[in-house]
């Protein structure tokens, strides 16, 4: 996907999403409104993705 391709070369990491919930064309237009972030405004947004992802994580561990 051009899209990710051009996170990476911007960002130089992955783009990293909570997906839980979201459908393909939610996660493209959060990734194409990310582009536009500063780079410290996105490392916020990448943790924050993160720590839902490790949140949802830990529920279901916990869970089992």
């Amino acid at each position: 996907m051009e899209a990710n391709r051009e996170y990476e070369e911007r960002f130089h990491r992955i783009f990293i999403i909570c997906a839980t919930g979201k459908s393909i064309e939610e996660i493209l237009a959060n990734l194409r409104h990310r582009l536009n972030n500063d780079d410290a405004t996105e490392l916020r947004e990448a943790a924050e993705e993160q720590r839902q992802i490790v949140q949802i994580r830990l529920r279901k561990w916990l869970a089992e």
